[in-house]
């Protein structure tokens, strides 16, 4: 795991404020550290460009996101004028690159697993391995996120995508990527609560601690907005306790939430800016010691219209995040700047 970001975490400590003192096992008067990254996702639809995004999310919650969600192709071009941006004004990038061409063709998870040295998929894993550790800035790496979903099944098994994720680390490491790349784990929030017998049951697509340094979880309360499902409100301590009690049993590795969002309530104006309340609050608790990122979903409806997880979606909502930002305890960063 990277050296780097260590050492640009216990620096950004310095800038925590004052108030900010450890108590209880910590020792009276030691700077407590401000422990997680803030950021939101990359792209919104009816944005022309992912800085044009990031920018106007900044300009909205008036500070600087400190990381950004990309979602990249397996054959996907890196790095683009998009990603040194990113990298040269000081963002932490969350990079997933989906086990997909971006013509649509599919790269089973078998395949990657048990590509022999010279071919297409293992040259292509020495090319994102080789990239991603020219890149230099830190950076968050995860192979095929949410693989327990419906519109992964037809990419292979929980087996298949454990090997196919151990393949892909044991390559970069192999490369020297692995001294600015967090190998980051990311799972849906509702793999966590379903039985052991369900096919989504977290710890069936669990690749072992020796290849993971980082484990994430996208959180979204769903409230009534799916036509299909009759879903009732959750709460943030609701939704991620399956999540926690996992990530528990590995206190070493951060946890991180690389997508979370909510809906508004139409018969309840303002709660949507109570659950955003609600996670400021929850991830400061002792129990959530691990989490270290946190990154808002920051976009309308897609698959499904009626979804707005945007942050203006009101203006209550959107100040609620704006407060959840001036927190101290969410201003650690781990980028740098680099000149343009």
């Amino acid at each position: 795991m990277s050296r780097r970001p260590l050492l640009l975490f216990v620096c950004a400590c310095l800038l925590v404020p004052a108030g900010l003192l450890a108590s209880g096992s910590a020792g009276a008067g030691v700077l407590d550290p401000s422990p997680v990254m803030f950021g939101t996702v990359g792209n919104r639809p009816g944005l022309p460009s992912i800085r044009a995004t990031v920018e106007q999310a900044e300009d909205q919650l008036n500070r600087p996101m400190a990381a950004v969600r990309i979602y990249d192709f397996w054959n996907t071009t890196f790095p683009q004028n998009h990603h040194r941006w990113l990298r040269n004004t000081g963002h932490t990038i969350y990079l997933s690159v989906k086990s997909e061409l971006e013509n649509g063709t599919d790269i089973p998870w078998a395949d990657v697993a048990d590509a022999p040295k010279g071919s297409p998929i293992h040259d292509n894993i020495v090319r994102w391995a080789r990239k991603l550790r020219d890149f230099g800035d830190p950076i968050h790496f995860t192979f095929n996120h949410e693989p327990e979903t419906g519109h992964n099944t037809h990419r292979g098994t929980p087996r298949d995508y454990r090997e196919a994720w151990r393949r892909i680390v044991k390559v970069f490491r192999k490369k020297g990527a692995d001294d600015n790349v967090t190998f980051t784990w990311i799972m849906t929030d509702h793999a966590f609560r379903v039985g052991e017998n369900d096919r989504r049951y977290a710890p069936n697509w669990w690749p072992g601690e020796d290849y993971v340094e980082e484990m994430g979880a996208d959180v979204y309360n769903w409230f009534e907005c799916r036509p299909e499902q009759d879903i009732p409100w959750r709460t943030p301590a609701y939704l991620m306790e399956g999540y926690r009690q996992f990530g528990a049993q590995y206190p070493g590795i951060p946890m991180s939430l690389p997508e979370w969002a909510t809906v508004e309530d139409p018969d309840q104006p303002g709660r949507k800016a109570e659950f955003i309340g609600q996670m400021q609050n929850l991830l400061q608790e002792p129990e959530w010691s691990q989490m270290k990122s946190v990154l808002y979903f920051n976009r309308p409806g897609t698959a499904y219209p009626t979804c707005n997880w945007a942050f203006d979606s009101s203006e209550s909502s959107r100040a609620a995040l704006e407060t959840m930002g001036a927190d101290p305890w969410y201003q650690r960063s781990e980028s740098i700047n680099y000149p343009a």
